[in-house]
């Protein structure tokens, strides 16, 4: 009796490279997150932009002269 299956003890340069490549994946996540944000807000201003010169048509063109 006694007898285990001994798991093979890691070094910390397993750790350490796991732990770089979890912070390097999280990063490549936020910065994909980021990069959809600015393209969400560009479609939001651009879709006001539009919505804003429509509008300031439409009053321009029926203010009389």
């Amino acid at each position: 009796d006694g007898i285990r299956d001994v798991e093979r003890s890691r070094g910390l340069g397993d750790v350490y490279k796991r732990q770089i490549l979890n912070m390097l994946l999280l990063m490549a996540l936020l910065i994909l997150v980021e990069f959809l944000m600015v393209i969400f807000i560009f479609q939001i201003l651009t879709a006001l932009k539009q919505e804003f010169m429509t509008k300031e048509r439409f009053f321009s063109s029926t203010t009389p002269t």
